[in-house]
């Protein structure tokens, strides 16, 4: 990353930070209203690079429906053995796993991890936070 690039990466980390941490509210724009205010959506993401965007229609029961597959299919200990997840090696050492979702051209793309039911709740969650 460029030098620019850096601080708008640490800017925003710290904001989420301090979202997490101190129950700061982070800025948010109703998905109803996110092309009627195009201009506070870029400057909100140029000022904090974070942005909420509550009442996406349909997406609390597709995440929720997608967290449940989850456990059912990913949690299982018979299911450890057989999963197909992505791993990579992060710079730090961290192993990160994702049987979710992959990305592409900041595309997101489905991942077969062997486990139907979760893939395709999963793939409709997918959507709804790409068009989102």
């Amino acid at each position: 990353l460029r030098k620019p690039q850096m601080r708008t990466v640490l800017a925003s980390f710290l904001l989420l930070l301090a979202v997490c941490v101190h129950g700061l509210k982070a800025p948010s724009i109703k998905y109803s209203k996110l092309h009627k205010e195009a201009l506070e959506v870029r400057r909100v993401f140029g000022e904090t690079g974070i942005l909420a965007v509550p009442e996406v229609p349909g997406y609390a029961a597709a995440r929720a429906e997608a967290l449940n597959a989850s456990i059912r299919c990913l949690g299982a200990p018979e299911a450890a053995s057989s999963l197909r997840l992505l791993h990579r090696s992060l710079r730090d050492g961290a192993l990160r796993r994702s049987a979710a979702t992959g990305t592409k051209g900041g595309v997101l793309l489905p991942l077969d991890v062997g486990c139907a039911d979760f893939e395709s709740k999963a793939e409709v969650l997918r959507a709804l936070v790409q068009v989102a």
